[in-house]
C-alpha cells in the first residue's frame, strides 16, 4: 500500500512503475497534473483519488484491467472521462463518484465524444457497488443498476449528494418522460432502502403503479412536486389492492408539493403496515383535508415527529370517520402517540383541532363554547417539542386540570401567529409545564397576557378555585430561556403577584422584541426570583418606560444579589430610565459584563450610582444614538463624599457614539474618578460636549494652562495616566482630544501596546502636525486609520531613555482627504 495523501504532484515519478506488486495507492486530497505513470501499475486492486484537484483521468487507467475499487469522490473538477476507459475494468467491483464527474456522453450520438458513455458500465459484470449522478434521464441504461447490491442513484438535475439516512440503497429519481414509459424502473424499486421521487408523469396511486409488494425493504420515502398523485395507498378498491403488509419497515415519510393529494392512506390496513414509520413531515399539500384516519393511528406505535406546513385546506390531523363508527374494535375514547417526542404545525389557515370525531360533529357546530385544540382524548405522554405556527384557533388547552398531564414532559414550546388567540395558558395548564425549558411566542396579535388575571381565570375556569397565594404552585420551575416579540397587544410579560418561591427560578435569557404596549420589563417581585437570569435583551417596544421597576418597600426584603451578565437595549424610543429608581443595597447588579444601549432617544443617563461603584466584572460598554444621554451615571441620590471614585477593573471595551448632550461621567459639582486598567479600546464619535480625555494636574499653573484650553472643558472623561497604559485602539473626533494630540498642550507618551489611532471627521482644513512619543521597546508604529480628516503630517518620535534630543524619528506623509 502506498499513501500519498494531501500532496502536490506535476507528475507521478517514472520510479513507480517498478512496485510491480503494488496493490492500493492513495492519492486522496492531492493536487495532480499528470498521473498517466499509474498505467505501469498492472496489479493495482484499490485506487483512491478523494477530493483530489484532478480535471482528466489518462487514457492509461484503462491499462489497470486487476483493479476492484475505484474511488472519485469528491472530485468536483473532474470533467473529462475518456472513452473505453471504464470498459477495460474488467474486475471491478466498487466505483464511487459522489460529488464528482456528471458529464456522461450521449448514447445516441454517432461522434466519438471525448468522455465515456453509461453504455460502457455494462461491461462491468462484476460491479455490485456504485454511486453516480445522471443528470440527464434519457441517456440511462436500465440494466446495469439491476445487478447491483448497493448504490447510491441520482437521476435528474433537482438532485444533490446530502442525506440524513445512511442505507446500502439509495435511488433519487426525476424523469424527464412518462414513468409507464420504462417497466424496468420497478425492478429496481423492489430492493430500494431509500426513495427520492420528483415529478414522476403519469402517477397518480404511488404503491400500486410503482411496486407491486408494498415496498417491503423500502426505509425512507420523499415524494415531491407532482400534480397527479391524489394517494399514497388506496386498500378500499380490491382491484388496486392485493397486498398484506405496506410499507412495514418504513421509517419516514416526507411529502413536499403534492397538491392533488386528498389522502395519504384511504381503506383499512394490516396491523404492521406503516409499523416502524418514526418521522412524517407533509408540506405544501393544499387538497389534503385531514392526515391519519383514527384506525390507521393503531398502527403508528413507533412515531416520534409529526410536521405538517403550509397545507391551506387542512382540518384536522386525525379524523374518526362514520364508517369507522361501526367497527367494534375501535376505541375512540382515547387517541394515543406513546412515542411521539416532536410536532410541528405550522401555516394551516383552516385547521381546527386536532382530533375530529365524526358523531359529535352535529353537536360541536351547534355549540358557542370555545373548543381548545387539544382535547382530552389526545395523550402525547413523550411530547417534547411543540410548534404552533400560523393557526387560526383561539385556545390551545382546556383550562381544566387535564385527566392525564401529558404535557408534563415539554421542554420546548413555540407558539407564533396565531393571531386569534387572547392568552396562552390557564393557571392549571401552566402548573402542568415542569419541565418546560425553552418558550418562545411571537406574532400573537390579540394576544394580552400570557396567563389570565386572577379574576379573568376564575371566570374562564369557575369550577377550579383560585389556589391561596402560600398554596400556589411554582410556575416554569425549569424555564431557561424565554422569547417575546411581536406582540402588538402585550401589556405585562409576568401576570403573577404574589409569585410562587421557585417560578421562573432557572430562567437565564430573556429577550423581548417589538412589543409595542409594555410599559415595563422586570418589576422587584419577579427581580426576586430571577436568580439565574443572565441576558436581557430588548429591542423595540415603543411604549416602554423603563426596564426594571423596582417598588419603594424594598428595606422590608431581603437583599438580592442578581446574576445578570448581559443588558441589550435597542431602539426604545420611549424609555427613561433603565432603573426607575436607585436600587441601593437592596439589588446588587455586580455580575453586569456586557450593557449595550442603542436607539434610546429619551434616555437621560445609563447607571444609578449605586450599580455603577459596583460593576467590578464590567468587561464592555457600548452606548450609541441617545439623543438625550446627559451623563452615564445618575446623580446620587445622597451625596456623602466629595469626590467620587468608579473603579472598573476589567473594563476592556467603550464605544460612545451620536451621544450629542453627553457631558460628563457622573454630574455635580464634586470631582470624580474613573479607572479602567485594562482599557484596550476607546471609541468617541460626534460627542461634541464630551471632554474625552486629559493630564492629570501636578500643580496649580499646570491646572491653569489647562483650562485655558476650553473653559467648559472642566473635567476629562479619563485622565490619560488612568487609561492609557493598557489602549490598543483609540478612536475620537473630540476638538480637545485633537488638541492633546496635536501636542500644543503636551506630549502624549504612546504604549508599546497601541495598535490603532483612528481621527474621524476634523474640518478645519488647517495643517496638523501629531507628534506622538513611542516609548522605548517598540518596534512598529500604529496603523493610522484617517476619516474626512485634513493632515499633513504626522511624526513618530521614539523616546531616549537618556533624555537626550539624539532620538530616532520616523515621518509618515498623508494625503489630504476631503
Amino acid at each position: 500500500m502506498m499513501d500519498l495523501t494531501q500532496i502536490y504532484l506535476r507528475s507521478l515519478p517514472s520510479s513507480i512503475a517498478l512496485l510491480d506488486y503494488l496493490q492500493t495507492l492513495c492519492l486522496d486530497l492531492c493536487t495532480l497534473d499528470d498521473v498517466a505513470m499509474i498505467g505501469e501499475l498492472k496489479n493495482l486492486k484499490i485506487l483512491s483519488f478523494v477530493s483530489s484537484d484532478i480535471k482528466q483521468l489518462p487514457r492509461e487507467l484503462g491499462k489497470l484491467t486487476q483493479l476492484q475499487l475505484l474511488d472519485l469522490r469528491g472530485c468536483s473538477k473532474l470533467e473529462i472521462i475518456p472513452p473505453n476507459i471504464f470498459s477495460s475494468l474488467k474486475r471491478l467491483e466498487e466505483l464511487n463518484m459522489e460529488n464528482s464527474f456528471v458529464g456522461w456522453e450521449n448514447e445516441v450520438s454517432n461522434s466519438q465524444g471525448i468522455n465515456a458513455r453509461l453504455s460502457e458500465l455494462d461491461c462491468l459484470h462484476q460491479l455490485t457497488s456504485l454511486n453516480i449522478w445522471i443528470r440527464d434521464s434519457s441517456i440511462l441504461q436500465w440494466e446495469l443498476f439491476i445487478k447491483l447490491k448497493k448504490y447510491r442513484i441520482l437521476i435528474g438535475d433537482v438532485w444533490n449528494w446530502s442525506g440524513k439516512y445512511i442505507t446500502s440503497r439509495t435511488l433519487k429519481l426525476k424523469l424527464n418522460i412518462s414513468f409507464h414509459l420504462v417497466p424496468r424502473i420497478k425492478r429496481l424499486l423492489e430492493r430500494v432502502e431509500d426513495l427520492h421521487l420528483d415529478e414522476l408523469n403519469g402517477v397518480t396511486n404511488i404503491l400500486y403503479q410503482l411496486n407491486g409488494e408494498g415496498f417491503p425493504s423500502l426505509k425512507h420515502l420523499l415524494i415531491q412536486n407532482n400534480d397527479e398523485i391524489e394517494l399514497i395507498v388506496n386498500s378500499k378498491d380490491p382491484k388496486l389492492f392485493h397486498y398484506g403488509d405496506v410499507f412495514p419497515i418504513l421509517e419516514s415519510l416526507i411529502i413536499h408539493n403534492l397538491i392533488n393529494l386528498e389522502q395519504i392512506c384511504i381503506g383499512p390496513l394490516s396491523a404492521t403496515s406503516f409499523g416502524k414509520l418514526e418521522v412524517i413531515k407533509v408540506e405544501g399539500c393544499h387538497k389534503l383535508k385531514n392526515l391519519f384516519a383514527f384506525s390507521m393511528v393503531r398502527s403508528l406505535k413507533r412515531l416520534h415527529e409529526i410536521g405538517i406546513i403550509a397545507c391551506n385546506i387542512l382540518e384536522e390531523i386525525v379524523i374518526l370517520e362514520r364508517a369507522e363508527n361501526c367497527n367494534d374494535d375501535i376505541d375512540s375514547s382515547n387517541l394515543k402517540f406513546d412515542h411521539l417526542h416532536s410536532l410541528t404545525l405550522q401555516d394551516l389557515p383552516k385547521l381546527d383541532g386536532f382530533y375530529f370525531d365524526g358523531r359529535t360533529s352535529s353537536v360541536v357546530e351547534k355549540s358557542d363554547t370555545v373548543m381548545p385544540f387539544f382535547c382530552e382524548k389526545v395523550q402525547f405522554p413523550k411530547l417534547e417539542t411543540l410548534k404552533l405556527s400560523s393557526i387560526n384557533f383561539q385556545k390551545i388547552w382546556q383550562d381544566q386540570p387535564l385527566t392525564s398531564s401529558w404535557i408534563q414532559n415539554l421542554t420546548n414550546l413555540i407558539v407564533e401567529g396565531c393571531k386569534n388567540l387572547k392568552y396562552l395558558f390557564s393557571y392549571t395548564v401552566a402548573g402542568s409545564l415542569v419541565k418546560l425549558k425553552h418558550l418562545k411566542i411571537s406574532n400573537c396579535q390579540m394576544l394580552e397576557e400570557i396567563l389570565p388575571t386572577e379574576s379573568e381565570g376564575a371566570i374562564r375556569n369557575s369550577t377550579v378555585d383560585i389556589l391561596p397565594h402560600s398554596d400556589r404552585e411554582d410556575l416554569f420551575p425549569t424555564l431557561e430561556t424565554l422569547v417575546i416579540s411581536n406582540m402588538d397587544n402585550l401589556k405585562a410579560v409576568w401576570c403573577i403577584d404574589p409569585v410562587a418561591p421557585n417560578s421562573f427560578g432557572k430562567l437565564k435569557s430573556l429577550e423581548i422584541k417589538r412589543c409595542e404596549k409594555l410599559l415595563a420589563v422586570v418589576p422587584s417581585n419577579m427581580l426576586r426570583r430571577l436568580q439565574n437570569l443572565e441576558t436581557l435583551e430588548v429591542d423595540d417596544c415603543g411604549s416602554l418606560n423603563e426596564i426594571f421597576r423596582l417598588d419603594g418597600d424594598a428595606e422590608n426584603h431581603e437583599k438580592v444579589d442578581t446574576p445578570l451578565k448581559k443588558l441589550s437595549l435597542s431602539k426604545l424610543s420611549n424609555l427613561k430610565h433603565i432603573w426607575n429608581r436607585d436600587p441601593q443595597e437592596n439589588f446588587n447588579f455586580r455580575m453586569l459584563k456586557v450593557v449595550e444601549v442603542l436607539g434610546c432617544r429619551k434616555l437621560q443617563n445609563i447607571f444609578p450610582a449605586s450599580v455603577a461603584k459596583c460593576l467590578q466584572l464590567l468587561e464592555e460598554l457600548a452606548i450609541t444614538c441617545c439623543a438625550m444621554l446627559e451623563e452615564i451615571v445618575a446623580k446620587e441620590e445622597t451625596i456623602l463624599e466629595a469626590t467620587a471614585r468608579f473603579v472598573f477593573p476589567q473594563l476592556s471595551s467603550i464605544l460612545l457614539v451620536e451621544l450629542r448632550v453627553l457631558e460628563s461621567f457622573s454630574p455635580g459639582p464634586g470631582v470624580h474618578t474613573i479607572e479602567c486598567p485594562k482599557l484596550k479600546t476607546l471609541n468617541v464619535k460626534n460627542c461634541p460636549r464630551l471632554d474625552l480625555l486629559g493630564k492629570e494636574s501636578s500643580n496649580h499653573e499646570e491646572t491653569n494652562q489647562v483650562d485655558q484650553l476650553d473653559v467648559e472643558m472642566k473635567q476629562p472623561l479619563f485622565l490619560i495616566e488612568k487609561v492609557i497604559p493598557s489602549l490598543e485602539e483609540l478612536g475620537s473626533d473630540s476638538k480637545y482630544t485633537m488638541r492633546l494630540l496635536d501636542g500644543q498642550s503636551f506630549p502624549i507618551v504612546f504604549p508599546r501596546k497601541l495598535r490603532v489611532l483612528a481621527i474621524r471627521s476634523c474640518h478645519n482644513k488647517q495643517s496638523i502636525d501629531f507628534l506622538l512619543w513611542v516609548t522605548p521597546g517598540n518596534s512598529h508604529s500604529p496603523e493610522i486609520r484617517v476619516d474626512i480628516v485634513f493632515i499633513q503630517r504626522v511624526m513618530w518620535q521614539i523616546n531616549n531613555p537618556s533624555g537626550d534630543d539624539n532620538g530616532a524619528s520616523q515621518t509618515v506623509d498623508i494625503v489630504e482627504l476631503a
